[in-house]
């Protein structure tokens, strides 16, 4: 190997080291995110073709329990694969419905951060932050009986994490 690739690949690696990552601001980071969403379909045209959900103009096709447009056999196939694969499909993420008992044992904090955004003016407003931190919910309960909607943004601020995930929740 000629000197100037020793050379050169010494300068890259020590450049790298001076590279600092720049955390993005909690109230700018709407900003970054783009704010398109797909257009809410009954399903895609790929789908019908296919017959994904099943044939509706089948006789054979019945949508009974429950009713949303997926064919009841169907529907057992598809929820019988996610028990099959959910220990493959899980494995990355914790966007799914999981046993939060065994996700948290072990762990001293998993924060949930609840922020309220104003996204009506050209620049999005962080408008209210919140978090919640789930393994000190063992050690709060909600005293408050009820929680009106309506006053959830100003009673939130003297609520305890147990009584802001229940107004969270409702």
């Amino acid at each position: 190997m000629s000197k100037f690739y020793i050379y050169f690949l010494l300068a890259t690696l020590v450049c790298q080291s001076f590279v600092l990552v720049q955390a993005i601001p909690r109230d700018e980071y709407l900003d970054y995110i783009p704010l398109e969403y797909p257009r809410v379909v009954e399903q895609t045209s790929a789908s019908k073709k296919l017959n994904l959900y099943g044939d509706n103009s089948s006789r054979a096709y019945k949508d009974v329990s429950p009713l949303d447009s997926i064919d009841d056999k169907r529907n057992t196939i598809f929820s019988k694969m996610g028990v099959r694969f959910a220990s493959f499909l899980v494995q990355n993420t914790t966007a799914v419905p999981l046993d939060f008992d065994v996700f948290l044992k072990g762990s001293s904090s998993f924060l949930l951060y609840i922020d309220t955004w104003n996204i009506s003016p050209s620049k999005s407003e962080l408008v209210n932050a919140e978090l919640i931190d789930f393994p000190a919910l063992r050690n709060s309960e909600c005293k408050v009986k009820a929680v009106n909607i309506q006053d959830q943004f100003t009673l939130q601020q003297n609520l305890n994490d147990d009584c802001k995930l229940l107004v969270l929740i409702e």
